[in-house]
């Protein structure tokens, strides 16, 4: 075997790879003499299983991007797939590390959106910690919060729109709708980045959040002085100091404006009195 291997380095060779790869690029050229002859050539041959080696990793990777582009990203691209019925899906946004399960919505104002907070029965409590709201919880068949990690991997990498549905007890529907959205990550608070111009029926609520990182009862990141918003509110949310619109706090099953501001709330819909459906969705624009 090494005389076969001595017998293909007689000759000056060159062994070409990807240019995506991170290794040298090994180069021979024949010896007539010397000692060290030997152990040059181990040595280059020790450097050929080493590229051999990188080459199947980065085959590998290709195989596994292959795979990750089986998911869509979003609500969207499936609805532009041909999937036009409303409904739970899988999905995989692009910097996302594993696909996830959605609720789609393909049929409020043009369809493709992806819900991250559903709320009409008051099935779920919404008075939780931060890594609750940061990995979600609830049924997505129900009442459910999908996940600070997920909405990041669905808005953080580029802009979406936002659509918020809300019903009241008198059976008032109407929404907002706002036309550029993102959430950053965890590291920046899951921040509300961007939030764009509003449109629709439900008034506009929102903006005094804009700008703000989210608060947990055990992690105060709002700007009120004097305690923790989440606490006093009774709900994780992007606080100010503290509330505009308040769409996580408590669910009251009727029409009351009982506990003022912890009740789930948006301001300009007959201010403090309680919501009884309220959704929140997002698609790209």
């Amino acid at each position: 075997m090494w005389c076969s291997i001595i017998a293909v380095f007689a000759f000056s060779a060159t062994i070409l790879v990807h240019p995506s790869t991170a290794f040298t690029v090994v180069s021979t050229t024949s010896k007539s003499d010397g000692s060290n002859e030997l152990d040059q050539l181990a040595s280059k041959i020790e450097q050929i299983e080493h590229n051999i080696q990188t080459i199947q990793k980065v085959s590998e990777n290709q195989n596994h991007a292959s795979v990750k582009s089986r998911f869509p990203k979003n609500c969207k691209e499936i609805q532009t797939n041909g999937n036009t019925i409303s409904g739970v899906y899988t999905v995989q946004p692009e910097f996302a590390p594993k696909p996830f399960l959605v609720l789609c919505n393909m049929d409020s104002h043009g369809g493709g959106w992806t819900y991250f907070m559903n709320r009409f029965n008051g099935n779920q409590d919404f008075f939780r910690r931060w890594n609750d709201y940061k990995t979600g919880f609830g049924n997505l068949n129900d009442e459910f919060w999908l996940g600070l990690d997920y909405l990041h991997f669905l808005t953080g990498y580029e802009v979406n729109e936002l659509l918020i549905e809300l019903e009241d007890w008198d059976s008032k529907k109407v929404y907002a709708r706002y036309d550029a959205f993102s959430v950053g990550n965890e590291g920046e608070g899951y921040i509300m980045r961007i939030l764009g111009n509003y449109s629709g029926t439900a008034g506009e609520s929102l903006s005094y959040h804009g700008g703000m990182k989210f608060t947990t009862t055990d992690r105060d990141n709002d700007l009120w002085r004097d305690g923790n918003c989440a606490v006093y509110r009774s709900a994780g949310w992007w606080y100010n100091n503290c509330v505009g619109s308040h769409l996580t706090g408590k669910y009251i099953k009727e029409k009351s404006s009982a506990d003022a501001y912890t009740v789930m709330f948006w301001n300009t819909l007959r201010g403090a009195y309680n919501i009884k459906v309220a959704k929140m969705m997002v698609k790209p624009k």
